[in-house]
C-alpha cells in the first residue's frame, strides 16, 4: 500500500520511493494494513470449504507435483510432511496442531531454497567429522527440526528474541519425536548478546536474520566468534543486484527505533557492494554461495500482498507456486528481481 493510499484501492504493499541522497541505498516506505483495512479489501465469493482430508491430500499432491517438476525443496517438504503424517497417527490431539501446520504448510516462499541450503552444509560439516554442536540464530523452526532429524547426535542451541515463536517451536519438538526436545536448548536472547560460550560450537546457522538488523555488525561478530576453528558459519540473505532498505509504518515486534519521520526499519536487501563490505570485509571470502530468486520482478511482493491480506493466497499451493516462479542463479548480478543468497564461510 502506498502511503496515504485507501486499502480498497491499492495493494496492501506498494512500497514508495522518496527522494534519496547520494550513494544512499533507496528507501522504501511502507504501510502495513491494519485489520479493518484488510477487512475492507473485496474479496471474491467464498466457496465451499472442502473436508479435511481433502484438504490435506490436496496439500501432499503439490508438493509431490512440485518433486516432480524438479521443484527446490520439495524434498524437504515431503521429509517434514512424512514425519508430520506419521506422528500425527500416534499422538494425543493436544499435540497434532503443530504437526497438521507443518503437514499443511512445511516450509513457504523461499524457505523452499534456504531450508535445503542449511541441511546441505551440515552435512558437509558432518561428513568433515566436525558437527557435534550447532549455534542457531533466530532460523525459522522448521529449520532447527531437520538439523536434529538430519543428525541424531547434534546439540542445538537456539537463540530468538520473539519468545511466542521460541514456545511455538517447543511445541512442535516435543510433538515431532522422543527426544529431539532434549537435544535442543531455546533461548530468549538477541543475536548480539546470546549469552553462549565463544569457540564452543562446530556451525552456526541462521536463516533470514541479519538483514533485519539495522547495523548488523556486532551480532555477525558475536556468531563469528561462537565458531570454534574450522566451524561453519552458514548464512541466508535476501538480494538484488540494486539494494535497497524498506521502512514500515510499525514494529509488530517491539525490537526497532523509528527514525525522525516515524518510520522502522524493517530489512536490508543486500547488493554485490554490501556482500563485499558487510560481510566479506568481515568474515572472508564464503567457501560457497548460492543464489535463488523470482523469475519476473515483483512477483515476491504480490505473493507478500497475498499472504498478508489473505486475498489470493493459497498456502497449499507454495510448493508449485515457487517451482514455478522461482529459479536458481549463477551470481547475484544475474537476478532479475529480488532473490536470496546462501552463504558458507568457514573461520580459518
Amino acid at each position: 500500500m502506498n502511503p496515504g493510499a485507501h486499502p480498497a484501492e491499492a495493494p496492501a504493499l506498494r512500497p514508495a520511493t522518496p527522494s534519496d541522497p547520494p550513494g544512499a541505498p533507496r528507501r522504501l516506505l511502507t504501510r502495513l494494513p491494519t485489520p479493518e483495512q484488510i477487512a475492507a479489501l473485496p474479496r471474491p465469493p467464498a466457496r465451499r470449504r472442502l473436508p479435511k482430508f481433502l484438504r490435506s491430500a490436496r496439500a501432499l499432491a503439490s508438493t509431490l507435483r512440485a518433486g516432480w517438476l524438479g521443484g527446490e525443496g520439495a524434498g524437504t517438504a515431503w521429509r517434514l510432511q512424512r514425519l508430520a503424517l506419521t506422528r500425527m497417527l500416534r499422538l494425543d490431539p493436544s499435540a497434532r496442531k503443530h504437526l497438521r501446520a507443518l503437514y499443511n504448510f512445511p516450509l513457504d516462499s523461499v524457505r523452499y531454497f534456504e531450508a535445503p541450503f542449511v541441511r546441505r552444509a551440515l552435512r558437509r560439516a558432518a561428513g568433515a567429522g566436525r558437527l557435534g554442536s550447532v549455534a542457531d540464530v533466530s532460523s525459522p523452526r522448521s529449520v532447527i527440526l531437520l538439523a536434529l532429524l538430519d543428525h541424531p547426535r547434534l546439540r542445538i542451541d537456539a537463540i530468538n528474541p520473539d519468545g511466542a515463536d521460541l514456545r511455538a517451536t517447543a511445541g512442535l519438538l516435543r510433538a515431532a519425536g522422543p527426544g529431539l526436545a532434549r537435544r535442543a536448548t531455546l533461548r530468549h536472547a538477541l543475536a548480539e548478546a546470546s549469552g553462549l560460550s565463544p569457540g564452543s560450537y562446530d556451525a552456526v546457522t541462521s536463516v533470514s536474520v541479519y538483514e533485519h538488523i539495522r547495523d548488523e555488525r556486532a551480532a555477525l561478530e558475536a556468531a563469528w566468534d561462537l565458531l570454534r576453528p574450522g566451524g561453519r558459519l552458514v548464512l541466508t540473505l535476501p538480494c538484488a543486484r540494486e539494494p535497497f532498505e524498506e521502512f514500515f509504518d510499525r514494529d509488530d515486534y517491539g525490537v526497532q527505533t523509528p527514525d525522525a519521520d516515524g518510520w522502522y526499519f524493517g530489512w536490508r536487501i543486500y547488493g554485490p557492494e554490501d556482500v563485499r563490505r558487510r560481510l566479506v570485509d568481515r568474515l572472508g571470502t564464503p567457501a560457497r554461495a548460492e543464489y535463488f530468486g523470482e523469475r519476473q520482478p515483483g512477483f515476491f511482493f504480490r505473493q507478500r500482498q497475498a499472504m498478508l491480506t489473505g486475498v489470493g493466497c493459497r498456502l497449499w499451493r507454495e510448493p508449485l507456486t515457487v517451482a514455478e516462479s522461482y529459479a536458481r542463479f549463477a551470481r547475484l548480478e544475474d537476478l532479475p528481481g529480488l532473490g536470496v543468497m546462501g552463504l558458507e564461510f568457514v573461520k580459518p
